[in-house]
């Protein structure tokens, strides 16, 4: 899911890429439970929440895992 810095407006993709892809400068990138990979530079302001290791939640929702590397740009 990606949200606007303000979070009026949010839209569902399906790969972090797509979500990278399309976010704005200063978005907001929501990642459910699983194992996730960005295949480019992070060349732009963006915040990245996941599920989160919390035993009590994360049960349920499985722990968010981003796997390889991340370049971050200039």
């Amino acid at each position: 899911m990606v949200c606007n810095a303000s979070g009026t407006t949010c839209a569902p993709y399906y790969n972090l890429d797509s979500a990278y892809t399309v976010a704005n400068p200063g978005d907001y990138i929501y990642l459910p439970g699983g194992v996730f990979s960005l295949n480019q530079t992070v060349e732009k302001e963006i915040h990245l929440y996941g599920a989160g290791q919390h035993l009590d939640s994360s049960m349920a929702t499985n722990f968010t895992t981003i796997s390889g590397d991340i370049t971050l740009g200039i």
